[in-house]
């Protein structure tokens, strides 16, 4: 086993058994990145290789529960004034989340801009499929349950397969 960080550049042609995005990465990859990605990913995979992957159900909508006008607390660095604020989704998906981060007793302020693309289990699957990857599983959780797409669900984990 060879674990390899970096973008989906780094993948070796038609070696791979598994590749795995984990941390919710998918949702990091946005617009056409998020196909040349695939792509690469399904070059990268040997006949019959697998795909494991894991993204936010948009039925859940979690980024309503992102927003903090603004709070305070204590830190190991000092005391930190936080606030975030949430656009979107876009009509594609997308999700701006802006964080404003004061460390107080540093006097240093860090602003922070992150987008995420929330896209749901027919895009995905669409997506896959045009890359050459075929969907084999959809899970709710990381015990195995299957995906039903209700809201209640926040985590959608997808493992797909190499067509070629």
């Amino acid at each position: 086993m060879q674990w390899r960080l970096g973008t989906s550049t780094v993948i070796d042609a038609g070696v791979n058994d598994l590749v795995i995005m984990s941390g919710n990465v998918a949702m990091h990859i946005l617009g056409e990145d998020w196909h040349t990605t695939l792509r690469d990913i399904a070059a990268g995979l040997r006949p019959g290789g697998v795909l494991v992957f894991e993204t936010r159900n948009p039925a859940a909508r979690a980024w309503t529960g992102w927003s903090d006008p603004g709070s305070e607390r204590d830190t190991v660095v000092g005391r930190l004034r936080e606030s975030t604020v949430i656009m979107g989704p876009d009509p594609d998906g997308v999700v701006t989340m802006r964080c404003h981060n004061e460390f107080i007793d540093a006097d240093h302020v860090v602003d922070v801009e992150q987008r995420l693309q929330f896209r749901n289990l027919e895009q995905i699957t669409a997506d896959l499929e045009g890359s050459g990857l075929t969907v084999l599983k959809v899970r709710s959780d990381w015990d195995g349950t299957a995906f039903t797409g209700s809201a209640t669900e926040p985590l959608m984990i997808i493992e797909a397969r190499s067509t070629a």
